[in-house]
């Protein structure tokens, strides 16, 4: 046996749910209307009521204790979770019609799960949809026993005491925006700009705000749907994107790491670089050091060569001294020229 709020839960979690039927030789016809009562009464745990055509259930489910069958009158109004049975000819079907009674039936208007009301075909079916329409050739109900009598919500609950909150009409926009993703995106209507505001007050609008209602909620065929669909914007669709934002994050990075390296060895050749410019400009200043030292005993080699009488000769010695000296200087003139332009070019780099 069920409750009153897990009826409500399991017809919210139908909708777009496609239960098939099969004709008297077992072929598929569809999602006919038959076939979602045949998946409401095997969901309560009751018998299958049976019948050729959808009419029929209503004198069928009279066998069965499970079920209270209510003929129409001129002041009834059905009630949440009550299985609607129309007669031949209702809605342009020769074989009647049933469906499944939501909060929201008046004298006047039916509020009510079914299938293949809308788009019907007598060969495909169609899914389960929340409709609103007249009674037209109206039989009446079949109501199942439940576990707590069906009563429709207070129009005006009172105040205080332990009456459980009930969503109002901002908070069923915000529910439905974020639990089942009627936020604007690929084509969806946006709740929060009151784009499914009759559906709201329909369906969720006054039912108690509990955990159960949330679950129902979540798990409802709307929310399945968009959970697992592949729509970019979808749970699934978004997941898919973090990961390849992930994976091209950590070649980004990989490519980061690897420039890292290249100035770190960049900043270590300069450094080398560096000790070897420094290296080079020590020599430099020995090698002028040298140079001018050579340069000194040259200038006194010439003094004494000055002071030679004409037609006299030098010693040996003073010979020999004035000729290293002259090659010394040469060497290191050489040798500076080449330093300083290693250093000039190493430096224009």
């Amino acid at each position: 046996m069920a409750t009153r709020d897990e009826v409500r839960r399991w017809l919210v979690a139908n909708v777009g749910a496609r239960h098939v039927t099969y004709d008297s030789n077992g072929n598929s016809i569809g999602a006919q209307c038959v076939g979602l009562i045949n998946a409401y009464t095997a969901w309560l745990g009751y018998p299958r009521i049976g019948g050729l055509y959808a009419y029929q259930l209503f004198d069928n489910a009279k066998q069965f204790s499970q079920y209270e069958v209510i003929p129409n009158s001129a002041t009834f109004v059905p009630q949440l979770g009550d299985i609607l049975v129309y007669g031949a000819g209702s809605f342009g079907s020769s074989v009647g019609h049933i469906e499944i009674a939501g909060d929201n039936c008046t004298l006047n208007v039916v509020d009510a799960l079914a299938q293949n009301y809308i788009n019907a075909s007598a060969t495909k079916g169609s899914p389960a949809a929340w409709v609103k329409h007249g009674y037209g050739i109206f039989r009446g109900v079949i109501r199942p026993r439940l576990t707590q009598p069906i009563q429709q919500p207070p129009a005006n609950p009172p105040k205080g005491g332990d009456m459980p909150v009930r969503i109002n009409l901002d908070t069923a926009r915000i529910l439905t925006h974020g639990v089942l993703a009627r936020n604007g995106l690929s084509g969806r209507g946006n709740s929060l700009d009151g784009g499914y505001d009759p559906d709201l007050k329909s369906h969720h609008v006054g039912q108690e705000l509990t955990n159960e209602y949330l679950q129902g909620l979540f798990l409802s065929g709307e929310g399945r749907q968009w959970r697992d669909s592949q729509d970019p914007n979808s749970i699934q669709g978004i997941n898919a994107r973090l990961a390849s934002a992930a994976k091209d994050a950590a070649a980004k990075i990989s490519q980061i790491n690897a420039l890292n390296n290249q100035v770190s060895q960049l900043t270590t050749d300069k450094k080398n670089l560096n000790a070897i410019a420094d290296s080079t400009a020590h020599e430099r200043d020995e090698l002028r050091t040298q140079l001018a030292k050579a340069q000194t005993e040259l200038n006194a080699a010439n003094e004494k060569l000055k002071a030679v009488p004409i037609g006299g000769e030098l010693d040996q010695a003073t010979k020999d001294t004035i000729n290293q000296t002259g090659q010394d200087v040469s060497w290191i003139k050489s040798f500076f020229t080449a330093v300083i332009e290693a250093v000039s070019k190493w430096r224009a780099k």
